[in-house]
């Protein structure tokens, strides 16, 4: 006799680029719709001042200062404390979820 159970799944199915991690993943999605918007016209673009902060940028434009890892992964910021004055940072969409999908 043999027993097999059937357990009911749920998948969720996202359009994108997979590279094995979701993290990398993410960032790399985030980018690439951030480019588009870009290219569209939709997405604003911040000219760096001195005294801006992601998290800043990410409170006045994403409504969120938790946010600001999304703006990083759009514009490639490797030291996110170190932002250059007149550097232009695309602002993702203000709709995209949290930090990671």
């Amino acid at each position: 006799v043999r027993f097999q159970e059937y357990v009911p799944t749920e998948i969720d199915v996202r359009r994108g680029v997979f590279f094995g991690s979701p993290t990398v993943s993410g960032v790399a999605n985030r980018a690439v719709a951030a480019a588009g918007a870009v290219v569209s016209g939709s997405a604003p673009v911040h000219v760096v001042v001195r005294g801006d902060t992601l998290s800043g940028l990410a409170a006045t434009y994403l409504g969120d200062p938790a946010r600001w890892r999304e703006i990083a992964d759009a514009n490639r910021v490797v030291d996110p404390l170190d932002l250059a004055p007149n550097t232009r940072l695309v602002i993702p969409p203000r709709h995209a979820g949290g930090a990671a999908p």
